[in-house]
């Protein structure tokens, strides 16, 4: 099969990752030395998978052909939850899921239909959801979004125009345009205490 977003689990006791194979997609762990292979949950047809900090969860999407929407399955026991969103209207996709720092957030792209799409957070355990950021058309491409370490801060990268911004997760700043100098998709360093 084949393997995507492989990530491993703290402690280094399983590498977990996105498997597709004809007949459908699933999640599966593996230990580091290569043996020991299970399957964590298999669904139809689906994208990205983002271990949480904790390594205890995975979020991933499953498109049923219409909508897209976010589970979240527990590594050691497959239990799989769809955490209730707020979806406010219909015709909504959620994509491409991330965990924040802590664990207690996850950040993904909500697509309204064919229109457009902005970068939404959510809690892990569902409710409200923020949009941040600006809308970009749908048929553009996705952002390239990620928490900063401490959790404060969304950089995203916009594959519509190029451009790279600084979003507050809780929606309540204003969002900052980074210089237009940045060619590709940046990422964070944290550095130590």
């Amino acid at each position: 099969m084949t393997a995507e977003y492989v990530s491993f689990r703290p402690g280094d006791r399983e590498i977990t990752f996105r498997g597709s194979k004809p007949d459908g997609d699933g999640l599966y762990a593996v230990g580091v030395g290569g043996g020991g292979l299970r399957t964590i949950r298999l669904f139809g047809q689906g994208d990205y998978a983002s271990l949480s900090p904790d390594g205890s969860k995975i979020a991933y999407q499953v498109w049923d052909g219409t909508t897209g929407t976010i589970h979240v399955v527990d590594v050691d026991t497959g239990v799989d939850t769809i955490p209730p969103f707020d979806r406010g209207s219909t015709g909504l996709i959620d994509d491409a899921p991330a965990w924040s720092p802590d664990g207690a957030w996850i950040l993904f792209v909500r697509y309204h239909g064919n229109a457009a799409y902005q970068l939404a957070v959510a809690s892990a355990a569902g409710g409200s959801v923020v949009e941040i950021g600006p809308a970009m058309p749908s048929n553009t491409g996705r952002a390239f979004a990620q928490f900063s370490p401490d959790g404060t801060q969304v950089m995203a990268r916009y594959h519509a125009d190029g451009s790279t911004w600084m979003l507050d997760p809780s929606g309540r700043t204003a969002d900052v345009q980074l210089p237009a100098t940045i060619v590709d998709p940046a990422t964070w360093q944290r550095l130590a205490p």
